[in-house]
């Protein structure tokens, strides 16, 4: 079946797609519902739904003759051939571009927040933060490189892996992100001079109910900055296991390779089960 030349089209997100993709926007089911989409709102299928009714319109009013009929013939022709030739021949390039798309999407919006994020790090003296940041960063990439190695980017195998690859990535950016927020509690926060005031009222045998109420903020002020500095190290944590979790996934992957056999594809699966895992785990954390 062969369609005119057709307009260089761009891959157009709808409106869910404007927030950062995550990795059931990877799957199959999304990658086709896009693809739906895309078809039915083709200009060659939106236009020939009016212009087929336009047809009907003039058909009733100066009678249905044979140059109506050939209109409304041609017409519905050319949205039929259209919405099969964009589903079933053309579908497979507009998938690829689709996830290729989604990926663009998400780089762009990571290296903005990274670019924040190291400033941030910086600025509050987050060594181990920026450590972080770097890793996720290479060992992102190194696992990616691993999936290409073994799999074809159209395969949905590879869709499936790398969505929730990036997803645990972009999980472990927002765990740096919440933590630059905890660090800046923390740093409005003067320990000394809260810790400095309640030793003071400590001294006083008796507090008046004024004083009661300072000696109580203060107490509170301070516990406010213990669970903050309990947060940062638990985000911390978090990172450093999905980073490992990065590491186990990258080899099990890369079993593939030399073994081939059926132990080594319940490893990979294993593995990316684990890293999928961690997705949900970190987003209840961070909350």
């Amino acid at each position: 079946m062969k369609m005119p030349a057709m307009p260089n089209e761009k891959i157009s997100l709808d409106t869910p797609q404007v927030k950062t993709p995550v990795a059931r926007d990877f799957s199959k089911p999304a990658i086709r519902s896009a693809l739906m989409r895309h078809v039915n709102n083709h200009w060659t299928v939106r236009y020939a739904i009016p212009m087929f009714a336009g047809t009907i319109v003039a058909g009733g009013i100066f009678g249905f003759s044979y140059p109506i009929y050939l209109s409304m013939l041609a017409v519905s022709g050319m949205g039929i051939t259209s919405w099969v030739y964009n589903f079933f021949v053309d579908g497979h390039r507009f998938e690829k571009k689709y996830v290729v798309k989604l990926r663009e999407i998400i780089a762009q919006k990571t290296a903005l927040k990274r670019k924040d994020l190291s400033e941030d790090l910086a600025k509050f003296g987050s060594t181990r933060g920026l450590q972080q940041l770097e890793l996720f960063q290479k060992k992102f990439d190194n696992l990616i490189e691993v999936l290409n190695s073994k799999f074809d980017e159209t395969q949905l195998t590879y869709s499936r892996y790398y969505g929730i690859a990036q997803e645990v990535f972009l999980s472990g950016i927002d765990n740096l992100s919440d933590l630059v927020t905890a660090l800046k509690t923390i740093d409005t926060m003067d320990i000394d001079y809260l810790n400095a005031q309640l030793m003071e009222l400590e001294k006083i045998e008796k507090l008046s109910p004024a004083r009661n109420k300072e000696f109580d903020a203060l107490k509170r002020r301070l516990n406010s900055s213990r669970e903050q500095k309990n947060k940062v190290h638990d985000l911390l944590a978090e990172n450093e296991e999905a980073l490992a979790q990065f590491d186990e996934t990258a080899i099990a992957i890369s079993e593939i390779e030399r073994t081939r056999n059926k132990e080594a594809t319940i490893g990979m699966e294993k593995a990316m089960s684990d890293l999928q895992e961690l997705i949900s785990r970190t987003k209840y954390f961070s909350q």
